[in-house]
């Protein structure tokens, strides 16, 4: 089980912490240089400040203590097992770190219990409660589901996104997270080789908070996971916008490049746009629920250190942020709207197209027919007439008749195909200036040849 247990005293700051799996991974400039130690329990983990001296102590006697465990790690194939055939040996090591957290006492084993319980949502109409025995010694419960999303620079095509739910248990005398498997996903394990991001929010990096909060208990640090998830949100948006900058980058591009009408990949454009939109739902439903749960006051309330606002401080930052991105999501959306109007309007560019392209194909084949037809018939016509028991005809009865029908057939087909071209391209004049002028050359060669 991948997780991350500190002790923090409010004005010496953490005291220790361990580590093992994707935290320390994500964080590996903190954890570079970083002890390993062989717990007794937990096996080996990475610790940084005074661990192994801590290993048998109740660390809330020490400080606050805050716990995110991965109830789903990805295994080395990239393959990752449901939480319900979850190993005995996984749950012994939550309630391992649940007790060397607060104890041994039942109410460990509450909150181990607690803990496992899958988050309610999103877009839930039940607030997530907990045992009396919890409430009772002042802890609380909120839900929260985040949505990460894969940059275009890892995957160009194909837009992988995940959403998993987290169940946040917190108190003055510490935090508990526990991130559950997956809720819904697409692509994101779609090849077991390839390394995906971890679906986890980035830690102590909120530029982009409202308010600041200044306390050292639990609950000020439920409300800065909030944040966190808040910001990730935001960043998914930029990944968002990449993704709709570079598939209209792509389109256009073969704009220019004519290629609409030159073997253009538009179902694969279309595919691409439709994944985009996907995301986009999924972004706007989650964004709605953490405005939702803020509205129905269902969030932590933590200690701000700006003069708060008439409604709880967590809750109005919450609300502003979520419009903020509630607004770009639908920019973006109209932007993918316009994107499926460029590609209705290339298809039927590409189908008029096509339609030219067939037309000139048909228009050529009926010039070859023509000019097969005045190859064939009109010489036909020319040799039926001198087997004709005719008089007058010129060199009729003597050789040179066989000159004067090459001649007149020669003659006759290239009047009629003359013909036939310059009225297929419309050229209506040409024909009959063509006409008239080879019947009185006929005329003038039939005198000659008398």
């Amino acid at each position: 089980m991948d997780f991350d247990i500190r002790v923090i005293d409010g004005s010496v700051g953490v005291i220790a912490r361990w580590a093992r799996g994707k935290r320390s991974e994500m964080e590996a400039a903190l954890f570079g240089d970083s002890a390993s130690l062989e717990h007794p329990y937990l096996g080996l983990v990475k610790s940084i400040g005074n661990g192994a001296a801590l290993v048998s102590s109740r660390l809330s006697d020490l400080g606050v203590v805050l716990l995110e465990v991965d109830l789903q790690p990805q295994d080395e194939d990239g393959v990752t097992a449901p939480l319900d055939s979850m190993s005995n040996s996984r749950l012994a090591m939550l309630r391992c770190l649940v007790m060397w957290g607060w104890g041994t006492g039942a109410e460990s084993e509450e909150l181990a219990k607690a803990l496992l319980e899958r988050p309610i949502g999103p877009i839930s109409s039940k607030e997530p409660r907990l045992a009396a025995t919890l409430e009772e010694s002042g802890w609380a419960v909120a839900d929260a589901w985040l949505l990460t999303s894969v940059s275009p620079i890892t995957d160009r095509d194909q837009t992988p996104w995940c959403v998993r739910g987290a169940r946040i248990l917190y108190s003055d005398q510490g935090l508990l997270v526990a991130w559950h498997a997956l809720f819904t996903a697409q692509d994101w394990y779609r090849t077991p080789d390839k390394s995906l991001i971890t679906p986890l929010p980035e830690r102590l990096r909120r530029r982009g908070q409202l308010f600041g909060i200044e306390g050292n208990s639990g609950v000020d640090y439920a409300g800065r996971l909030i944040q966190d998830i808040l910001q990730h949100h935001e960043w998914t948006v930029w990944q968002l916008t990449q993704r709709v900058e570079e598939w209209e980058r792509d389109f256009f591009g073969a704009a220019r490049e004519g290629a609409f009408f030159d073997g253009f990949d538009l179902q694969n454009l279309g595919v691409r746009l439709d994944e985009i939109h996907k995301l986009v739902v999924q972004l706007r439903q989650v964004g709605r629920d953490l405005d939702r749960r803020a509205d129905l006051a269902w969030l932590p309330a933590p200690t701000m250190a700006d003069p708060a606002p008439p409604m709880n401080a967590l809750n109005h930052e919450v609300h502003q942020r979520v419009k903020q991105m509630q607004e770009r999501i639908e920019s973006l959306n109209g932007s993918l709207r316009e994107g499926w109007t460029l590609l209705a309007s290339a298809a039927a560019g590409a189908q008029v197209e096509f339609q030219r392209s067939t037309q000139e194909l048909q228009q050529r084949f009926q010039n070859a027919a023509a000019f097969v037809a005045a190859l064939v018939l009109v010489p036909g016509l020319v040799i039926s007439l001198y087997s004709a028991n005719v008089k007058g005809l010129p060199g009729l009865g003597y050789q040179a008749g066989l000159r004067n029908i090459g001649i007149y057939a020669l003659l006759g087909a290239a009047i009629t195909g003359g013909s036939l071209n310059a009225l297929a391209n419309g050229r209506r004049i040409l024909a009959y200036s063509i006409l008239y002028v080879g019947v009185v050359g006929l005329l003038l060669t039939t005198l000659i040849l008398l």
